[in-house]
């Protein structure tokens, strides 16, 4: 997967840029099922696996229209499409995409409506508004993206944990602190993301919440870059307590 500039408006220079694939190369979350294996061995069994992962896919799907179009505005006209397309789920048969087959088939069952799955797309939007990623852009980027995320996620998991929406954000900028090319903002981020981290993780997880508290705990141990004994360690003891 290409390496893509965002500058928020000709995705390619002067302001903080956005990188498709993280530093190893691997991504981050796809719909090939990795978040739902990393979600699997929290200790908490995933309910409806198949609607959890088309959760994810839409959003590594809407993160694929920043990554493949230089132009800000065609990046919001096809932004627009998807959230047009999102609301139109409980109307009218899907698009001939992948990831709204999946919606329809197995989230609108669950009550998940295509209105606020659109609200992600809020978030994806805050990083194409300005010339400079301010405060502000990053917290609309956090709450629409990951907090909306994970409550939805959190709904068809049938998780009631309050530390969600904040465990929710702290995963999106953990994310998008990997894949920032603009080195001079990458502390900011990541310092952004561990105000929320650490207090999400702080809580001792619900068996049903687990899942969204492993992903948690794995973006909070990225951050941390701590060796492999340790990682395993920590995430042992998540498996085990929940926290």
């Amino acid at each position: 997967m290409p390496r893509f500039g965002l500058d928020r408006c000709r995705m390619i220079s002067a302001s903080p840029s956005f990188a498709g694939c993280r530093k190893n190369g691997e991504s981050h979350m796809g719909p090939d099922g990795l978040v739902v294996r990393t979600a699997s061995v929290s200790g908490g069994k995933i309910k409806h696996p198949s609607a959890f992962e088309a959760l994810f896919a839409l959003d590594t799907r809407l993160g694929s229209v920043l990554r493949t179009t230089r132009e800000p505005m065609i990046g919001q006209i096809r932004l627009a499409w998807w959230a047009e397309e999102l609301a139109r789920l409980e109307v009218a048969a899907p698009a001939a995409q992948p990831e709204l087959i999946a919606i329809a088939t197995h989230l609108l069952p669950l009550g998940i409506r295509g209105e606020q799955l659109a609200t992600m797309i809020d978030g994806w939007e805050a990083l194409l508004a300005s010339t400079a990623l301010s405060d502000d852009d990053l917290d609309r980027f956090a709450r629409a993206r990951g907090g909306t995320l994970f409550q939805l996620a959190a709904t068809v998991l049938g998780a009631e944990d309050a530390q969600v929406a904040v465990a929710g954000e702290g995963w999106a900028l953990a994310d998008l602190s990997r894949n920032l090319s603009d080195a001079g903002i990458v502390p900011r981020v990541r310092q952004m993301a561990l105000r929320r981290l650490d207090p999400a993780m702080a809580c001792r997880w619900s068996r049903a919440g687990r899942p969204l508290g492993r992903l948690a705990l794995t973006a909070r141990l990225d951050l941390e870059a701590v060796g492999p004994a340790m990682r395993a360690a920590r995430l042992l003891r998540y498996r085990a307590t929940g926290r």
